[in-house]
């Protein structure tokens, strides 16, 4: 192999391995059923035709007609163009029998010389497999053919291997020590408690994220071994989450309508409606997020000021106030233990706010400082009173509960939304309680956040 890079065309994932596959490597990709592997070699080729390198696609596994029609419907009709390219050729052997094999291999190898080809996928290695009727000749194929041809033709080759679901086992075992890279798509459970566990044990809620687990890449420095990635819109990885607390450059986003704000951030209003008036909302922030979150608070609320709306903002514990604060923007933190007397300066904060604006104001509540001032009963009386008074006055609370808050189902009873806030292999993932949804990556740029479904 070269030092020279191949990039797949997943932009992330050519970050994490120094630009691309090594060239004339063979990387075996592997995964369940229905978890990517064909969208991702498709972009691999499709890439390398943007840069005038031909590319081969070898199917032991579907036909001509339904792979097109499968791939221009999951990618999109702008791929059309790229397999009528001169430079994309498709192989369909699906008839292939093992005694056929070595003619199929000549095939192949004859194929990539006509072309000149740069980039080769064989899918699936699990379908080749089953033209043998002796699995050792499988592994000679792979080893002595397969592997020499590759690199004879110092074409970049994906072989994709089919993982049955339960099984750990990549394929038959030796194509991990042929291949150059072993890359495997997996499926991650996470899991979410709702109640007591040991009397309601049907609560735990199980969702699904998409990872991408680089094994090896022979010669590359790895700086990041999985990430989470989507089929949303083709295949796209996910890069790890960089907040951007600079709202400057965020412009308004109107009220959803008469009965709903807007969250200033459109995919979140897209999934909830907006914020309901008179409604108290729950977030979530799980373990290991630490301030990460805050940029939705702070877009929250910037988008509410740019409504002409009050803020009014008990932070949580070690959250410093926004750098430069609106003159509609108040923070209040109860100063003594004396319930009835922070209520009372509480009230007033959120009567003055919204004295200056004529709306009632997004109030947002850290838990943790109150916990932490009043303990868990004095936060829970604290929540429940001013609850009583601003839900009947059509202002929106939104609760902000840490990991180390106990016993937040009082909360969640109460709350018109729900959401959680996790960290998952460098990016940061949020999902539905309330309503109920899949998970969402978060990410930013100076236009605001964007959630974008894992699917």
């Amino acid at each position: 192999m070269s030092e020279e890079r191949i990039p797949t065309g997943i932009t992330w994932l050519d970050q994490l391995i120094e630009g691309g596959f090594p060239s004339g490597s063979l990387i075996l990709l592997a995964g369940n059923p229905g978890s990517g592997k064909t969208a991702f070699s498709v972009k691999f080729l499709c890439k390398g035709i943007q840069s005038g390198e031909a590319g081969i696609y070898v199917s032991f596994a579907e036909g001509e007609e339904t792979f097109m029609h499968n791939m221009i419907r999951h990618l999109g009709s702008e791929y059309e163009e790229y397999f009528k390219s001169e430079k994309f050729s498709f192989l369909d052997l699906i008839t292939v029998k093992e005694e056929g094999i070595t003619t199929v291999l000549e095939s192949i190898l004859s194929e990539i010389q006509r072309l000149n080809a740069k980039r080769l996928v064989i899918d699936s290695y699990s379908a080749l497999a089953q033209a043998f009727e002796n699995k050792i000749n499988v592994r000679i194929v792979i080893h002595t053919i397969l592997g020499k041809m590759v690199r004879k033709s110092g074409c970049t080759t994906i072989i994709v291997s089919e993982v049955p679901r339960g099984q750990k086992q990549i394929g038959m075992g030796i194509e991990e020590f042929v291949a150059d890279g072993v890359i495997l798509f997996k499926d991650i459970d996470v899991y979410e408690q709702s109640g007591d566990s040991d009397t309601y044990p049907e609560q735990i809620e199980v969702r699904t994220a998409r990872a991408m687990e680089i094994i090896k890449m022979r010669g590359t420095e790895l700086r990041q071994k999985r990430t989470l990635f989507t089929l949303k819109g083709g295949f796209q990885c996910f890069e790890p989450y960089h907040e951007n607390l600079d709202m400057t450059a965020r412009e308004l986003i109107p009220d959803v309508d008469s009965e709903h704000v807007s969250s200033g951030i459109r995919d979140f209003d897209d999934i909830t409606g907006g914020f309901l008036k008179g409604s108290f909302n729950l977030f979530e922030i799980e373990h290991g997020v630490g301030r990460q979150y805050m940029e939705i608070i702070r877009q929250i609320q910037h988008n509410a000021i740019l409504n002409r709306r009050g803020v009014l903002d008990i932070p949580s514990m070690g959250i410093p106030p926004p750098e430069k604060p609106s003159k509609n923007y108040l923070t209040y933190k109860p100063e003594t233990a004396d319930i009835n007397k922070e209520l009372e300066v509480f009230i007033q904060k959120e009567d003055l706010s919204k004295s200056e604006t004529g709306k009632e104001p997004l109030v947002f509540i850290g838990l943790d400082t109150l916990q932490v001032r009043f303990g868990h009963e004095g936060m829970m009386r604290f929540v429940d009173e001013a609850l009583d008074k601003k839900i009947a006055e059509e202002a929106i609370l939104i609760g902000v509960v840490k990991s180390g808050i106990n016993q937040v189902d009082p909360f969640s009873h109460l709350s018109e939304t729900q959401f959680v806030f996790k960290h998952l292999f460098n990016s940061l993932i949020m999902y539905g309680l309330r309503p109920k949804t899949g998970i969402y990556n978060i990410s930013s740029d100076e236009g605001g956040i964007r959630l974008t479904p894992i699917v």
